[in-house]
């Protein structure tokens, strides 16, 4: 036939086979990538053109496959259409997202195989030819012709090759698409050389003049339904070297797409190839355990895959990691509960109350529900969603806060010992008083509270402006140095007979300053001037020292 004689079977074909982890290990490169940062997506569906580059240029997600059969373009933005089809990384509000899982969701490489196949048959945005088309509403013709030539191959007698060109031309040939121009370069050679023998759907095996030869793998007859699952390869489980530096050598022989999502969750990769090689960091050790992954078990997948015992440096760095790790607790939301005491808050964990303790005072309760209020008494309750609450009373030395409990929050917890130290000891009211000090307004300074900010604060949290003794603890040491001097104090009957001093042109040069309504400052050498000028206006000064 036609078909029969467009495929020829080299005698001297040396057979090659992938070991299908170039995708897996890609995905799980790309998973880390949106993970540490999401790709953003135009109104259209694309990328951003920061995006669009970076996904282009990567060298991890865009270096030659293991294998170097043949090129594919833009394969970095191949795998971002996998990984969308499969759930790796998922659509959330114009964002890409990282999922749970870095891989493929499957159980196993002949799984994950058939996973990968059938999300490229779902791929429209791109091909083999000219890349990453875009948008996909136009219609792509390649997952067909994709389908075509393995059914093409499936053909063969068994133990029969063929040549990528010869069954490039005959699907240009005969698909629809393409039927109209035959004789031209579609593509297909760099999908058989490529792609379909990465997932091990071909084996690949050159001539006596060097020219490549595919034939379908076991697995590709499989997943096409003539031929049954090929058996499982033998496993090689010890084949990471952990060393001391946090880094991980891969040896890929013993890697499974399985080893290979756990291995991306909680180690950032660095190389692939035949010995791939990641790092251990905090960031990504944190990642992990935010996604469910415990200390246990990437102590456990290092021990069992290792080459050798675990280095003692490596473990603690994991156990440091994962303990600070382990102090963050994320809540979605949850109901705040404050109680006036230590005791109240341990006898309320004693009675049942389904709380996390907080502090030695504050607990969270994720859901309110579980909560039965018959057993509390409420001094006041606080939505966070509103602007904060006036709830100080300064005192009048104005340097005394009192704390309203009734209308206070848990913020005023964190503002208040920026600039002001507690009073220890009962209050009056059951108030919390703090005070203001020199000292802890200095440390308020330092740390960047300023005189603008305390000011917005006090109108803030109290409805007045910064008390006058606030203002001149924290502003003091920036007000020109004050002047001490000797004077006389003169107190006379009436504040019109002061006016009448201040105003008078013999007296007014006499008068240092006016101290109040009824009393003037005068100065000591001009005592006798000013008695003489009283005396003139018939006014007698009396005088408690003698010889004035």
């Amino acid at each position: 036939s036609t078909e029969q004689s467009a495929i020829r079977n080299p005698q001297s074909a040396m057979v090659q086979e992938a070991d299908g982890l170039e995708w897996p290990l890609r995905l799980s490169v790309l998973w880390q990538q949106v993970a540490g940062a999401p790709l953003r997506l135009t109104q259209q569906g694309d990328f951003f053109k920061r995006d669009f580059e970076r996904l282009r240029t990567d060298p991890l997600l865009n270096g030659p496959p293991g294998g170097g059969l043949a090129e594919l373009p833009d394969i970095g933005l191949l795998a971002v259409a996998l990984a969308r089809e499969l759930g790796i990384v998922e659509e959330d509000d114009g964002e890409l997202r990282a999922a749970v899982s870095p891989t493929v969701p499957a159980d196993g490489p002949a799984e994950t195989a058939a996973a990968l196949w059938a999300a490229l048959l779902r791929i429209g945005s791109w091909d083999p030819q000219g890349g990453w088309r875009g948008d996909p509403t136009q219609g792509n013709p390649y997952p067909s012709a994709y389908l075509l030539a393995l059914l093409l191959l499936a053909r063969l007698n068994e133990g029969a090759w063929a040549a990528p060109a010869e069954v490039e031309a005959w699907v240009a040939g005969h698909h629809p698409y393409w039927s109209a121009s035959a004789g031209k370069s579609i593509g297909l050679s760099a999908f058989l050389l490529g792609l379909a023998y990465d997932l091990c759907l071909v084996q690949a095996g050159r001539t006596a003049d060097g020219e490549w030869r595919v034939r379908l793998s076991g697995l590709g007859r499989w997943l096409l339904g003539v031929g049954e699952q090929p058996a499982s390869a033998a496993e090689f489980p010890q084949t990471l070297l952990v060393q001391p530096n946090l880094e991980i050598v891969a040896y890929r022989q013993g890697l499974t797409p399985g080893l290979v999502g756990r291995l991306g969750r909680f180690a950032a990769w660095t190389s692939l190839g035949a010995a791939c090689t990641l790092r251990l960091d905090p960031h990504t050790v944190y990642r992990a355990l935010e996604s469910g992954l415990t200390f246990e078990e990437m102590v456990q997948t290092l021990e069992r895959h290792g080459t050798r015992s675990l280095p003692a440096a490596v473990l603690e760095s994991l156990r440091t990691w994962a303990d600070k790790r382990d102090r963050i607790i994320v809540l979605p939301s949850a109901v705040l509960l404050e109680f006036a005491s230590a005791d109240d808050l341990n006898e309320a964990l004693a009675r049942g109350l389904p709380g996390l303790r907080l502090t030695e005072r504050l607990a969270a309760v994720a859901n309110e529900s579980a909560i039965d209020f018959r057993h509390f008494r409420l001094t006041g309750t606080r939505d966070y969603g509103l602007p904060p609450e006036k709830c100080i009373d300064v005192g009048p030395d104005g340097v005394t806060l009192a704390v309203d409990a009734a209308r206070s929050d848990l913020m005023l917890e964190c503002e208040l010992p920026r600039f002001a130290e507690p009073l220890a000891g009962p209050s009056p009211n059951g108030q919390r008083l703090y005070r203001l000090t020199p000292a802890s307004l200095r440390a308020a300074r330092a740390a960047g509270f300023d005189l603008p900010t305390l000011e917005a604060w006090f109108q803030q949290r109290t409805g007045r402006p910064i008390p006058p003794a606030t203002r001149l603890l924290l502003t003091a040491g920036e007000a020109p140095a004050p002047a001490l001097r000797r004077c006389l104090v003169l107190e006379v009957g009436s504040e019109e007979l002061a006016d009448g001093l201040m105003q008078w042109p013999a007296t007014r040069a006499l008068i240092e300053a006016r101290l109040g309504p009824t009393t003037l400052a005068v100065a000591e050498d001009q005592a006798e001037r000013l008695r003489q000028q009283l005396e003139a206006l018939g006014m007698c000064l009396r005088t408690p020292a003698a010889g004035l």
